[in-house]
């Protein structure tokens, strides 16, 4: 079984780079993707400053880009 982890910093709200990294996932035949808790969210400093609706907004804005990505891949 192939794994492949993900550890970036906090990704900007386009999905282009998770997008680009889940098809080089798939053309290696990997099974189970890790991600990063930055994947979905602001890095915990940059969250101390920031109000929580944008949290929520930001959160669900990724999750939604995932589920995107993850039924074109």
């Amino acid at each position: 079984m192939k794994i492949a982890a993900l550890q970036l910093s906090t990704l900007p709200m386009s999905e282009a780079k998770l997008d680009y990294y889940f098809r080089i996932c798939k053309q290696e035949g990997v099974e189970v993707v890790l991600l990063s808790e930055y994947a979905l969210n602001s890095f915990f400093k940059e969250l101390e400053n920031m109000p929580i609706s944008m949290i929520k907004e930001q959160s669900n804005h990724k999750i939604e880009a995932l589920k995107k990505i993850v039924r074109r891949v």
